[in-house]
């Protein structure tokens, strides 16, 4: 559920994040690929901090790690 919640907020955060580069872009011309990347990149960054912040704070510090790394990579492709 914890994922499932995780990701409807990354989608937000992303579609948020277009809409207002969009708007940006207006004057600039084009929504080139490399905007398009960048705002990729900062939706990754917002999720990451989301899941930081909210995360899982039970278990070791190990098993954190590797199931932090698993599901981030999972969401983020």
């Amino acid at each position: 559920i914890f994922i499932y919640i995780l990701s409807i907020i990354y989608l937000s955060v992303c579609v948020i994040e277009t809409i207002f580069a969009k708007r940006t872009l207006n004057k600039i011309g084009n929504y080139s690929f490399v905007t398009s990347e960048t705002h990729n990149f900062i939706c990754m960054i917002m999720f990451f901090i989301v899941y930081s912040l909210f995360g899982n704070k039970k278990g070791n510090s190990k098993e954190r790690h590797r199931s932090f790394n698993l599901q981030f990579f999972a969401i983020s492709m």
